[in-house]
């Protein structure tokens, strides 16, 4: 196999992998909505869906001749996956109050919260294109959520989305 074929057949491989992660991601609020309308607890099933992730993702490890991480790595892999489990557990639990549509189109204001954060933290500048992005993007946004068929909104619900 040449180094050229090989390099696309790497970069289709990662371009499927990313479209599969991506609708593996849209439908965690749906699944978790009819999980927990079945009377499964929101503990319960984040529990069983990180160690499927932990099962399926030390066997592609395995897979992938992956080396064995230790020390720091190990540490801050605990670190920002409990990180991340806290972030997950927040957001889904937001369910309880919005609708997963209303909890989707509120994940959407994420590039607007990096770039104020950019922007006191690394004092990055607002530019006239950048704050007129954002103020369409969040228009976008606001009218989603506050389109006149979308369901009432419970502030609590919109205040866990955010976080």
């Amino acid at each position: 196999m040449t180094t050229a074929h090989a390099s696309r057949a790497a970069s289709v491989r990662a371009t499927l992998l990313i479209a599969l992660s991506a609708c593996g991601f849209g439908t965690i609020s749906i699944f978790v909505t009819l999980a927990t309308r079945s009377g499964t607890p929101l503990l319960d099933v984040l529990v069983g869906r990180y160690a499927l992730a932990a099962v399926l993702l030390s066997i592609a490890a395995i897979a992938s001749g992956t080396r064995r991480v230790e020390g720091r790595g190990a540490r801050v892999m605990v670190i920002i996956g409990i990180a991340q489990a806290l972030v997950a557990y927040t957001s889904l639990l937001a369910l309880q109050y919005i609708t997963a549509a209303t909890l989707s189109v509120l994940f959407y204001t994420y590039p607007a919260w990096i770039a104020i954060i950019a922007r006191v933290i690394h004092f990055e500048p607002f530019t006239w294109p950048r704050l007129t992005a954002l103020a369409l993007s969040l228009m976008g946004v606001l009218i989603m959520v506050r389109a006149p068929s979308a369901a009432a909104l419970q502030p609590s619900g919109v205040v866990l989305a955010l976080a």
